[in-house]
């Protein structure tokens, strides 16, 4: 499977967002963007990168959570970013980190429609569920992972934007309610799930 073009092939271009320009986006930390480009060196150390990511105390302790979990088999207990980037590699590292940062920019929000921690929980619990079919499809796990996790990441920025259209989808009749995403196609001509598509890719996501 050939993600990019897959990828270039349903994506609008980068610089024709679907979002109207008055929406404003969030920003991920800068330690996290720093990363992603230096991830993208092939010449890139993970000495150097880990370096960089343990200025940021929060996204380490992720990191080595990730790195030091069950799920990977770890028998010795890794201690420094760098460690943990030569365990699972930069590409993983790249998504753990990706996915933290942005788990930390959903949970900094204040939705006046949603309950973001019951949000990301129902995104955990997908994720978790996804990774585990990859593995048995033999797929890219942290792939599926981190897709399934950040799939709805923009809701609690775009309900706060357009709280009047998403509560107009919320009172919707029990026996005429439509999924949200064909809700926002016939309303808005585009949805969420699009939209953050689009800012995963210029956060740097593969």
């Amino acid at each position: 499977m050939d993600w990019l073009k897959l990828r270039e092939s349903l994506l609008p271009k980068a610089n024709s967002s679907v979002l109207p320009p008055r929406i404003k986006l969030p920003v991920l930390p800068s330690v996290v963007l720093q990363f992603a480009k230096l991830a993208d060196d092939p010449n890139a150390a993970p000495r150097e990168l880990g370096q960089l990511i343990e200025t940021d105390a929060t996204l380490t302790c992720e990191l080595l959570k990730y790195a030091n979990s069950a799920a990977l088999a770890s028998r010795n207990q890794l201690t420094t970013a760098q460690q943990a980037i030569a365990r699972i590699g930069v590409r993983s590292a790249k998504m753990v980190l990706l996915a933290a940062a942005v788990q930390q920019t959903m949970k900094a929000s204040r939705s006046k429609l949603l309950n973001i921690q019951n949000l990301w929980v129902t995104n955990l619990e997908r994720a978790l569920l996804a990774r585990e079919i990859a593995r048995k499809l033999k797929a890219d796990a942290d792939l599926a992972y981190c897709a399934s996790l950040l799939q709805d990441c923009l809701l609690p920025v775009l309900s706060n934007e357009l709280p009047d259209f998403y509560l107009s989808y919320l009172s919707q009749d029990d026996g005429q309610r439509i999924g949200l995403v064909e809700f926002e196609q016939q309303h808005l001509g585009w949805d969420h799930t699009i939209a953050t598509a689009q800012l995963l890719d210029v956060w740097g996501f593969s």
